[in-house]
């Protein structure tokens, strides 16, 4: 065969198709998401067996209690950040959109602002978990929140700082193995706010149950 007759094989040709991989982010993102509400309920249903059992009369004795002020600022962080995600990322397309820097960045500092609250809300206490059950409820559900925000947060620092690079060009770059690496930001986008979304809502969920009941 003439190498003018040679099939013409496109460059990439063999690499993986954005769109399975989009699908990939999609399922991944809600069988996370599952994974995070079914260890986060253990807590809910914790607190109120706990609190239904109250052995020995010392479910909550006096003095355990978190601060106030902290519990409202992270219910609003945590609202904030979710609000200003959902405004960026539907105007996600290519990952250059202003609008999408806007709305991610906003989002990944309210998220930030949370994350540190949690922390000064440990540092605040002057109780400890075996200070009766609802102590040990509510450090348990901080301590893995905290740690399931964070996570959240290093995947949403990750998705902003590929969008801050400016690519034009419909193939990949030289190593990657996908054919089109930044038709992903938009599908990216959706399957960290299945995530994001989950933990904003359980935020406020533990404001109401730790702080409110």
């Amino acid at each position: 065969m003439a190498a003018a007759d040679a099939p013409i094989v496109a460059p990439y040709a063999d690499l993986e198709p954005p769109e399975i991989l989009a699908r990939n982010l999609q399922a991944g993102a809600r069988l996370l998401a599952a994974a995070q509400a079914f260890a986060l309920l253990a807590f809910v249903f914790a607190y109120f067996y706990l609190r239904a059992l109250n052995s020995n009369g010392d479910w909550r004795p006096k003095g355990v209690d978190p601060s106030a002020g902290i519990g409202v600022a992270l219910a609003v962080c945590l609202a904030v950040s979710a609000a200003a995600y959902f405004y960026g990322v539907h105007r996600l397309g290519d990952g250059t959109e202003p609008a999408w820097r806007v709305g991610a960045i906003v989002s990944l500092v309210s998220a930030l602002a949370a994350f540190g609250l949690i922390i000064a809300q440990f540092a605040a206490m002057s109780f400890g978990p075996t200070s009766g059950g609802w102590a040990s409820v509510f450090i348990g559900w901080m301590a893995v929140f905290g740690l399931m925000l964070l996570g959240t947060l290093y995947w949403l620092e990750c998705l902003v700082a590929q969008s801050l690079h400016t690519h034009t060009q419909a193939v990949a770059p030289e190593g990657a193995d996908v054919a089109a690496p930044f038709e992903l930001m938009r599908p990216a986008g959706d399957a960290l706010a299945v995530v994001l979304y989950l933990m904003a809502g359980f935020g406020l969920v533990g404001w109401v149950v730790l702080w409110l009941i």
